[in-house]
């Protein structure tokens, strides 16, 4: 989804004639933790467990 959605922004920044720039980024747990950031919840679809998480996901979490 990242991606397309870059390509996206960037067809249209290019129309326009601006130029954007995209970097993936990351947190780590423990700054999940120290900012009080969102988690988000796996999809009713998702049929895999996440142990330790009480049934949620940390979104983009790292180490």
């Amino acid at each position: 989804m990242f991606s397309s959605l870059a390509e996206d922004v960037i067809a249209f920044a290019e129309a326009s004639g601006t130029e954007v720039e995209f970097e993936r980024v990351a947190v780590t747990s423990e700054q999940i933790a120290t900012y009080n950031l969102p988690t988000a919840p796996p999809k009713a679809t998702d049929r895999r467990s996440f142990p330790g998480t009480a049934g949620l996901r940390v979104a983009g979490a790292v180490g």
